[in-house]
């Protein structure tokens, strides 16, 4: 289940959830043994990161294993997403679902998770792009906050709102 962007910078499901999530990231960054970005790779046993670059597609592949809980970063652009095997419970402004293997969908442009794993998870990403470095990539598709997706103020204030 994804956030869907039913029109250019309109955001849908409840700003409130959106809001929370948004609040325990940033209180998990202020946390001194928080792991930002992709820290978590290289700090947590049974993680792990690849990234391949073929024919103008980035392709990114996540291991994460049970137990772990984390917010994803603020997507740009719509992509789609496969998880190949393990399971998810995943909160988003437009509710909780629980998502295993075999599963493929779309992660809409504006989508930001909470994610906890239940089973170790294998998750791919892949992205049409000509960037060949994944500093780029990701400058390209992931958002540092809701105000970079090009809302206007008063949707800023929508989604501030609790």
């Amino acid at each position: 289940m994804t956030i869907a962007l039913h029109s250019k910078n309109e955001l849908s499901g409840d700003p409130k959830v959106r809001e929370g999530i948004v609040k325990i990231d940033e209180v998990w960054k202020n946390e001194k043994d928080s792991l930002i970005g992709n820290d978590w790779v290289k700090e947590i046993p049974g993680a792990e990161m690849e990234h391949h670059f073929v024919n103008g597609l980035y392709i990114r592949m996540a291991k994460a294993p049970a137990g772990m809980l984390f917010t994803t970063q603020i997507h740009k652009v719509r992509h789609p997403f496969f998880i190949l095997s393990g399971a998810a419970r995943i909160l988003t402004e437009e509710g909780i679902v629980t998502l295993g293997a075999p599963y493929q969908g779309f992660t809409e442009a504006g989508t930001k998770r909470l994610m906890y794993i239940l089973e170790d998870i294998t998750w791919y990403t892949i992205h049409a792009t000509d960037k060949t470095t994944v500093e780029e990539v990701e400058e390209e598709v992931l958002a540092k906050d809701f105000g970079e997706l090009g809302f206007n103020q008063e949707q800023i204030l929508e989604i501030q709102e609790i």
